[in-house]
């Protein structure tokens, strides 16, 4: 693999720096700024990001995107991250937009596909269910066909954004004789529509935008009628929607990038410490866990790269995506671990205590972490992707 950019590529990733450095404030990347502020920047920057055309940068240009290569996606996601840029919310420019595009109508691709691209619509992922979360063919939400119409009944957990989403991507069972992986379908949720319960779950991870508030939620469906022109693809295929829609997610670089963020920040703290810390770090073998994270986050890159250069032939990277998640979510809880140890008791204080080292990011990123290896597909289920579609080995029964 050849790791050199061209001197294209090289101009690019400078514009993108350059565009950032102008509308990405160093306050907000140093988490100075109040709640109200961080909202109110966020909100702004999505627009900046939107009249550039570079919310949906991979996208067609008749659906607001800029139709740029695997690698440029790479690039400005590097970069996005590198300055701690606002990622836009919401599962519409990861999830929703690549399905639509995939397997949805003309009529669904007009309707949806720009507002997405512009983030004037925020969406949610409607798939765990409270006894499917891993398995999650093994979801009973119904949805009976009625001719012009399909009448849903259930409960999905775990929905990010629900409580402010305006649309939802919902899978339900629409055949309960056929085998679980087989009866499936996708649609398209207005979660305004009467029979939709929103129900918030709080979690020991406090939000960016203010104490008490919530980002799951748990969402209930009673006799909610869907219409027919909301069924995105083919009746009963929607397993194969969902499974390619969340190769996507697991391909994401950004992850790789706050890690390596996290570690380099780490590094330059340590350098600071009285000489008795430093010392206590390499008696304890620290050093040599800090070593083998330098080792790791060259190995996540790699895999990254390798899941863009396959993109660039326009190969799945189903076998690469697992891995990356699996490998990158697994760093990223070695080195809030390393770094809880390295930074002592004081790691454990949150951002808005003035003597937190590195601003609370430790103590955050050991939270945050925890999950890291649940969503998008627990450790285990990724091992199972990659011994049967990558390595060929039988499935188990």
């Amino acid at each position: 693999m050849d790791f050199r950019f061209s001197l294209e590529e090289e101009a690019f990733r400078l514009e993108v720096r350059a565009f950032l450095k102008k509308n990405a404030p160093t306050e907000y990347a140093s988490q100075q700024l109040g709640d109200k502020e961080t909202e109110e920047f966020r909100k702004r920057f999505a627009r900046a990001l939107g009249e550039k055309g570079w919310l949906a940068v991979s996208w067609p240009k008749e659906y607001g995107g800029q139709s740029w290569s695997p690698l440029q996606q790479m690039i400005f996601n590097e970069e996005m991250s590198l300055a701690r840029a606002p990622r836009p919310a919401g599962a519409g420019l990861g999830l929703v937009g690549p399905t639509l595009m995939q397997y949805g109508t003309p009529e669904q691709k007009a309707k949806h596909l720009t507002k997405i691209a512009r983030e004037e619509i925020l969406w949610c992922q409607l798939f765990s269910e409270p006894n499917a979360g891993s398995d999650l063919a093994g979801l009973q939400t119904k949805a009976e066909d009625k001719g012009d119409h399909f009448l849903v009944n259930g409960r999905k957990i775990w929905s990010s954004d629900a409580h402010r989403a305006q649309w939802g991507l919902l899978l339900a069972r629409t055949n309960q004789d056929a085998p679980k992986h087989k009866g499936i379908s996708t649609f398209l949720l207005d979660m305004s529509l009467a029979g939709i319960t929103v129900h918030p779950i709080v979690t020991m991870v406090r939000e960016w935008r203010a104490v008490g508030t919530h980002n799951f939620s748990e969402v209930v469906l009673e006799n909610v009628r869907i219409p027919r022109d909301c069924l995105v693809g083919e009746k009963d295929k929607g397993w194969v929607q969902a499974v390619s829609g969340l190769e996507s997610e697991r391909s994401n670089l950004a992850a790789t990038i706050s890690v390596r963020r996290f570690f380099e920040e780490l590094l330059e703290y340590i350098k600071t410490l009285p000489p008795h810390h430093r010392e206590r770090i390499r008696a304890t073998g620290l050093h040599h866990q800090l070593a083998q994270v330098a080792m790791d986050l060259q190995v996540a890159k790699a895999l990254g790269y390798a899941i863009v250069s396959k993109q660039m032939r326009k190969v799945s990277p189903s076998r690469e995506a697992s891995q990356t998640k699996l490998f990158v979510t697994e760093l990223e809880q070695r080195a809030a671990k390393i770094g809880m140890q390295a930074l002592g008791l004081a790691s454990q204080l949150e951002r808005s205590d003035k003597h937190a080292p590195m601003l609370g990011r430790a103590e955050r990123l050991y939270q945050i972490s925890v999950a890291s290896t649940i969503g998008v597909g627990t450790s285990e289920i990724q091992r199972n992707i990659i011994a049967t579609r990558g390595l060929g080995l039988p499935a188990g029964k």
